[in-house]
């Protein structure tokens, strides 16, 4: 425990945050977020810090390289609301690539202030794997055709809002129907063509574009682009966004917390059970990074506190250890445009309260011994 206790101060000191002020970026840079894969809630959480830190750190636009999947979802609907709600004009590429049409992305390019496709590249939608003729039951073709109306009003509402054509827009919901650059481009779908960022940064010099209530007049002459990455933790929640997935962690979550209930003293089932429930929630974009991330640690932390008075061999300790690395990871791994904190104080912080619940560990098993040895004493020979 000594030397546990003495590699955690030496942590602290090391990792002291400095007091002092970051410089924002010039305001000619532009952020590109690259959207890959099928769109879920974690893949459209990480899109909404993007472009909050580009607002916060002044970027002149920010662009969204697009080489998603997917159809009609919740998170698409949430990373459309993070869109029109930005104050930095948003330019959508799709760059070159064999995926085939993706709704959601046709979506995203319509809510964008400026849409761009490179040539060979599909604009509109995959027809549906289960669209056959067979005839539906009433009620579901009555919901598949009151889902397509709600579809088709807010495709024409984006595009229109952006200035754009909407005479694709039946085509494209209900028939299933694609088009190629060019043809997007004659529709008046998209608003240009380009090879690659080079030749879209170069086409897009002087465009105007409306953002809210104000005309910008985009202008790409010695800009840097700087890129995000996405964080290896962010990945990892992917595979756990998965619905297949998600279900079997929801399960083994809820029996872990029932058999903690039903067995007295088993803590560690909870404690697993806790961890399942909270790792679903955060994966399926039920709370915010944050929220996941500070839960995480401070759970790990009263794990820590519980492995000094339930004897547990240690397994308590592990899995607050686990939830620990879990928050941190998730708090290391993300970009929060609301908060002034950095990756070194929130490491400060999380040793601080480790060393500081290792310690209070410490003190209550020595008045724990201290206590039992008195009633020794006490008891007649």
């Amino acid at each position: 425990m000594r030397w546990l206790l003495n590699s955690m101060v030496c942590i602290l000191i090391l990792l002291t945050p400095d007091i002092g002020f970051a410089e924002g970026p010039p305001k000619d840079k532009s952020l590109l977020v690259p959207i890959e894969g099928e769109l879920n809630p974690i893949i459209a959480s990480f899109v909404k810090e993007e472009i909050g830190r580009a607002q916060k750190e002044k970027f002149a636009f920010v662009i969204l390289k697009l080489s998603l999947t997917g159809d009609f979802s919740p998170a698409l609907l949430h990373t459309l609301k993070t869109i029109q709600n930005s104050k930095l004009p948003i330019v959508a590429f799709v760059p070159r690539q064999d995926s085939p049409p993706s709704l959601a992305r046709t979506f995203l390019l319509e809510a964008s202030h400026l849409a761009a496709m490179a040539p060979e590249t599909k604009f509109g939608r995959a027809p549906p794997e289960d669209d056959l003729d067979i005839p539906l039951p009433p009620e579901e073709a009555a919901e598949k055709n009151k889902t397509m109306i709600q579809q088709t009003a807010l495709l024409k509402t984006l595009a229109s809002s952006q200035g754009r054509k909407t005479t694709w827009v039946e085509e494209v919901v209900r028939e299933g129907k694609s088009f190629s650059a060019e043809e997007a481009i004659n529709l008046g779908a998209i608003d240009l063509a380009a090879e690659n960022l080079d030749t879209l940064l170069e086409k897009a010099n002087g465009r105007s574009v409306h953002v809210l209530s104000q005309t910008i007049i985009l202008n790409t002459q010695k800009l840097e682009l700087s890129e995000s990455e996405v964080p290896e933790i962010l990945e990892a929640m992917q595979t756990l966004a998965n619905p297949e997935i998600t279900q079997w962690v929801v399960i083994a979550g809820i029996v872990l917390l029932l058999l903690d209930f039903l067995v007295f003293g088993a803590v560690v089932p909870g404690a697993i059970g806790l961890i399942c429930l909270v790792l679903m929630l955060f994966a399926s974009g039920l709370i915010s990074p944050p929220t996941a991330g500070w839960t995480f640690i401070v759970m790990g932390l009263l794990l820590l506190f519980l492995e000094g008075v339930v004897a547990a061999m240690g397994l308590i300790a592990i899995c607050g250890a686990v939830s620990l690395i879990f928050g941190i990871l998730i708090l290391l791994g993300h970009h929060f445009p609301d908060l002034l904190i950095s990756d070194t104080t929130v490491i400060f912080a999380v040793s601080l309260g480790t060393l500081f619940s290792i310690g209070l560990l410490s003190l209550i098993k020595k008045i724990y011994k201290k206590f039992n040895k008195g009633k020794e004493e006490e008891s007649p020979a």
